[in-house]
């Protein structure tokens, strides 16, 4: 019986170490790919226009003038 438990016991210590191995390699690849999109997130946007630029296309003239009264 003591036998038993003690093979046990090994089976679930190779068994937690595989798990985590596996989660061990998840969290990695997680890691990787997190990185790869702050890369993304901090390379500087190209069709981007000055604020300057944005205010004149917003700022167009009315059609018609408003009557003063």
């Amino acid at each position: 019986m003591v036998l038993t438990g003690v093979i046990g016991i090994i089976k679930r210590k190779a068994l937690i170490k595989e798990l985590a191995a596996v989660y061990h390699a998840e969290c990695l690849a997680y890691c990787q790919e997190l990185l790869e999109l702050q890369k993304k997130w901090d390379e500087p946007y190209i069709d981007v226009k000055p604020p300057e630029e944005l205010r004149k296309e917003k700022m167009r003239p009315a059609k018609r003038l408003k009557k003063s009264r």
